[in-house]
């Protein structure tokens, strides 16, 4: 299900109207706050992201999406509101943009205890590589491969939420590979770190440039560029 979010406070189709009741001497009043940033969390090993495409997306993906999951997040900026007013009611509005059929839809709504990030990635309902501090299925500020532009040594991570056959490899910008560091290994759920040390398969140092991080997982590709400056 895609949700749709315009931009601008009256014209949002996503909004908090709130009824704050101040001292017994001042009048109720009505705020209506569009959002100050949104994000979909997409279920991909590498992270995937939508910081900042078209809406958010929510539920579950068809057979071709392999089931996974998508969840919309928002936050709203209430700094307006004043510290001494009480909030009386919360009324929460939602424009659906696309869906997969007409069968009525239940869409639950959490709040989220920390806080997370936007950033730059674009796409659909798959969403795209994760930029630095967008918020992913299992960051809440996705760390890209760094530092960057690097020197040497290349720290690169990626979370598999279920088990998974792996692939790590770096290419250079025509495609060419540089360096296996992971090639068809069986993994179990989890966290994992590792680093590639600028080197080829060969032992020499990789020439400054401009290089790809290519992460497979079972059949599904995940890519992160790599700047090298000797």
């Amino acid at each position: 299900m895609k949700l749709r979010i315009r931009s601008g406070v009256i014209h949002a189709s996503w909004f908090v109207a709130s009824s704050l009741a101040f001292a017994s001497w001042a009048p109720a009043a009505t705020v209506q706050l569009a959002p100050s940033q949104d994000n979909t969390l997409i279920e991909t090993p590498a992270g995937n992201s939508n910081g900042s495409g078209d809406g958010t997306y929510c539920g579950r993906v068809g057979t071709l999406g392999g089931g996974t999951r998508r969840r919309a997040l928002m936050a709203f900026d209430v700094s307006s509101i004043g510290a001494t007013s009480r909030i009386d009611s919360v009324t929460l509005t939602l424009e659906m943009a696309q869906t997969s059929g007409p069968t009525t839809r239940i869409v639950s709504v959490y709040r989220a205890s920390a806080d997370w990030g936007e950033a730059g990635s674009v796409g659909s309902g798959s969403g795209a590589p994760a930029q630095p501090d967008d918020a992913t299925w299992l960051s809440r500020f996705f760390a890209a491969p760094w530092p960057s532009p690097a020197s040497g040594a290349v720290n690169l991570s990626y979370t598999l939420p279920q088990p998974a056959r792996v692939s790590l490899t770096i290419y250079d910008a025509v495609g060419r590979v540089v360096r296996r560091l992971t090639a068809g290994v069986d993994k179990p759920a989890g966290r994992y770190a590792t680093t590639w040390d600028g080197r080829t398969d060969s032992g020499a140092h990789a020439a400054s440039g401009v290089y790809l991080a290519c992460l497979v997982v079972d059949q599904h590709a995940y890519q992160h560029t790599i700047a090298l400056l000797r």
